[in-house]
């Protein structure tokens, strides 16, 4: 009988064997055979071929099993793990295919996965705990698996190993620094706080004295550089100088001793109170606030410098900066400091630390914002009552009483009765002077036919009732018929309002009755409350805007401001959610943080270059500055995950709220 072609005799044992390394080799390579070509060919060799004897029963399971093909050593063999890109194709193999039962092959991903364990400047932390994570499902056995545990904690779960640097980023680091790059600083800056909190001084490693040198050369570029035309680097090369004088442990391992005497004795002349409160408020901490504390106890000695205190704990309560409890003992560090002999300091010290007693850390301005956007509740009302009926309220700020005069006012006139917080208000300590109590008489005795009635007064700008100053707000910049016009719950003159103000943008220019400080303002009031003026919409708003660019607005920051207030106002969001956000992302509630950033990848995200089609603002110069360090405090905030970390970056580099610059620098991070 004549046999088919394709039947294959096996004469001898060597050439059985030989075939069958042939097939397990065959079935490795998935790349070259796809699964349907292979098990044509297994099927074949199983029951097709002619066999002089049958296959003993250990083989036919071993060629069976080839059906799953499985991971075979030859081909983990074949893969080069030289990058993190090779490791993510690497845990990719391992967990779509099963690995071949054999002990060599456990042996070899064993030995594998010790030198992964090893290298960490090459490969991530994260990627390590994937690769351990999924390999313990697998049968490694026992003995192996205690191998790679404890290798595993030695190299990535020990505290005491100094933080993986990538060598070529920290000379590429290096030289942007020599060019003065802002980033390259603030990125030098954060690697040392992170070097200096998992490091154990008592333990010097071989990885540790490579970077050393790169790292000393850089705190010296640094501190010795003159940074007189950028204010930004200034603070900086401040903040790297106090982190010197105050992480002494650290840096006096870091540096020679000559060094360290070096660059501690110029910290007097650099480190000011100023430097400090600036630090705390561009990145707030508890340890940039220990810092500002230890300042004062140790180092204030000006007179100015309480002023400056003073000032900085007003702009607490403005913003709502700090907890409570941080600035409650603040002001009492400031108010009980043998060197104040300041008076007038000491009574509005006194005034502030009788609020924080009562739990109140907003100033009037705040409450003004909230009853303007009838975003105001019984809380708002008690915690103003408590203001003007605190025992030291005399010693309020000007700009506090004026909000709080224009925050009555807005009250008074509601249809809600406040007949309580009328008496209270007559006899509030803060309103002590007979200009003031007037002022609120008149207020109380206004009428609703009074509101009607278009020569009316502005509110609370009466300069024979109330001393000039400097201090100015929206209502007081516009002139009062405009204002009244916008204000007024009349839909014609909201209209007529509307109208006068467009046509000075389609005629590209002002009319002499109306200053552009003034136009800015009524604009700015239009897109706060876009609801209430339809007649024109936000889209054509934006494009006049963007058309007087040069014109009207002869400062680009104008111009971008407006056109970020009608963003906002598509996502009907408040004109100042940008600084709300930056208030959240700084803060140490962890729920505000969180909160602050799903904001900004609001933002981000509804700013995507590709998308954007409604909105006419593409590039804002002025705009991507303030983006841009928004993004990088997230980025070196360890207080943020790298899931978080990486959304954000994603996002923003798709932004047309960044410019090209500041998307290729993210780009690089």
């Amino acid at each position: 009988m004549k046999q088919s072609d394709d039947l294959i005799p096996i004469i001898d044992d060597s050439v059985r064997l030989r075939l069958i390394s042939l097939v397990e080799m065959i079935s490795s390579d998935v790349t070259t055979f796809s699964t349907e070509q292979f098990k044509e060919l297994l099927d074949k060799f199983l029951y097709e071929s002619t066999i002089v004897r049958p296959i003993p029963n250990a083989e036919k399971k071993r060629l069976l099993s080839f059906y799953t093909r499985s991971i075979s050593l030859n081909e983990l063999k074949t893969y080069s793990l030289s990058t993190q890109s090779d490791l993510n194709d690497y845990i990719l193999l391992l967990k779509s295919r099963p690995l071949m039962k054999n002990d060599n092959v456990y042996d070899f991903l064993t030995e594998t996965m010790i030198n992964i364990f090893k290298n960490r400047e090459k490969f991530s932390n994260e990627k390590c705990e994937e690769l351990k994570n999924f390999l313990e499902k697998n049968i490694l056995g026992k003995k192996r698996h205690g191998t790679i545990n404890k290798v595993y904690e030695k190299f990535r779960l020990n505290k005491s190993n100094l933080i993986i640097i990538n060598r070529t980023m920290l000379n590429q680091l290096l030289n942007n620094i020599l060019l003065k790059d802002f980033q390259a600083h603030l990125e030098l800056i954060y690697l040392l706080g992170k070097i200096s909190s998992s490091i154990d001084v008592k333990e010097i490693t071989i990885e540790f004295e490579i970077y050393r040198s790169l790292l000393t050369a850089m705190i010296l570029i640094i501190i010795d550089a003159d940074y007189s035309n950028s204010s930004r680097l200034i603070l900086l090369q401040k903040h790297l100088t106090i982190m010197i004088e105050t992480q002494t442990n650290f840096f006096s391992l870091l540096l020679t001793e000559q060094q360290y005497k070096l660059i501690t004795s110029r910290s007097a002349s650099i480190v000011t109170v100023d430097t400090l409160m600036n630090i705390l408020i561009i990145d707030l901490n508890e340890s940039h606030f220990s810092n500002l504390i230890h300042f004062i106890q140790n180092k204030l000695k000006q007179e100015t410098d309480f002023t400056k205190l003073t000032s900085f704990l007003i702009y607490t309560f403005d913003n709502e900066f700090l907890s409570i409890e941080q600035t409650y003992e603040l002001s009492n560090l400031i108010f009980q400091h043998s060197k104040l002999d300041n008076e007038k300091l000491k009574h509005l010290l006194q005034f502030l630390i009788e609020l924080l007693q009562f739990g109140i850390h907003s100033s009037p301005k705040i409450f003004l914002k909230q009853i303007e956007k009838h975003q105001d509740n019984d809380q708002t009302i008690n915690q103003i009552t408590i203001m003007l009926t605190a025992q030291y309220g005399k010693y309020a700020i000007f700009e506090w009483i004026r909000a709080m005069m224009n925050l009555l006012e807005i009250l008074f006139n509601r249809s809600n009765n406040y007949e309580q917080l009328k008496d209270i208000a007559l006899q509030s300590p803060m309103f002590q002077k007979s200009a003031f109590k007037q002022q609120l008489e008149s207020y109380m005795k206004k009428t609703s036919d009074d509101q009607s009635d278009e020569n009316k007064e502005c509110k609370f700008t009466n300069t024979s009732v109330i001393p000039k100053d400097n201090y100015q707000d929206f209502n007081s910049m516009i002139p009062c018929k405009l204002y009244y016009h916008l204000k007024c719950d009349d839909a014609s003159m909201n209209a007529h309002a509307t109208e006068q103000l467009r046509a000075f943008l389609v005629n590209e220019q002002l009319s002499s009755e109306i200053l552009l400080s003034e136009f800015f303002q009524a604009l700015k009031y239009i897109f706060r409350n876009s609801q209430k003026f339809p007649d024109v919409s936000l889209d054509e708003w934006a494009i006049l805007i963007d058309k007087n660019r040069g014109k009207i607005f002869s400062n680009d920051a104008q111009c971008d401001q407006l056109l970020m207030d009608i963003f906002f106002a598509h996502l009907k969001m408040p004109t100042d959610t940008f600084n709300l956000i930056n208030r959240l992302i700084q803060s140490n509630n962890i729920s505000q943080r969180y909160y602050g950033l799903k904001k900004l990848l609001l933002l981000l995200n509804n700013t995507q270059i590709d998308y954007q089609e409604n909105i006419q603002a593409k590039n804002l110069s002025t705009i991507s500055n303030q983006f841009y360090n928004t993004i990088t405090h997230v980025v070196f905030n360890e207080k943020f995950s790298t899931h978080q970390v990486r959304q954000c970056v994603t996002a923003a580099k798709n932004s047309w709220l960044l410019n090209s610059d500041h998307r290729e620098k993210l780009t690089n991070i």
